[in-house]
């Protein structure tokens, strides 16, 4: 019998799991919206997930992207830590996606989800599930139990939103 607070090897490994599989659709959405968007334009047909950066000053860029089989960093800056005055979008990025281009596949396979994890449309103004009426929606995936269960109160959208999410008629 399980007790509250009381995790078994396996249910801590599946925890795992999904918060592996929502942190790395987080940095799909670096990807597909954020700060590396650029990356779009090499012509991915797959996932890929990554993350741009910048240090304080200006003095370091850098950029990690990955696939469900490759990893690849860059980082740009000076040893004597002059300032580059580039962030990652502008200094890294553009390196990676030449090398992403020569080492990855065209057809990259999606990132595998692990059961534990559900996925929402959600208006990123207001993180509440979206409506017909949200002028913006984005997929977000979830662990089980922690999605957004209110609609979005802001734009409306109505009891036949509502009917249809219920029911899986999206």
């Amino acid at each position: 019998m399980a007790v509250a607070g009381d995790w078994s090897a396996v249910s801590r490994l599946g925890l795992r799991y999904c918060s592996r599989a929502v942190l790395t659709s987080l940095l799909e959405g670096v990807i597909q919206r954020g700060t590396a968007s650029k990356a779009k334009v090499i012509g991915f047909q797959g996932a890929v997930a990554g993350k741009t950066g910048t240090t304080d000053g200006y003095r370091d860029a850098w950029f990690v992207g990955y696939t469900s089989d490759v990893v690849i960093g860059v980082w740009v800056g000076f040893d004597d830590e002059r300032p580059l005055r580039l962030t990652g979008s502008q200094a890294a990025l553009p390196i990676w996606m030449e090398l992403a281009q020569r080492v990855i596949p065209p057809n990259v396979p999606t990132f595998v989800m692990p059961a534990g994890v559900v996925a929402r449309t959600i208006d990123p103004k207001t993180g509440q599930l979206a409506t017909s009426q949200c002028p913006e929606q984005v997929p977000e995936v979830f662990i089980e139990g922690t999605e957004p269960s209110v609609y979005c109160e802001v734009h409306g959208g109505g009891i036949w939103d509502r009917l249809r999410h219920t029911f899986g008629f999206s």
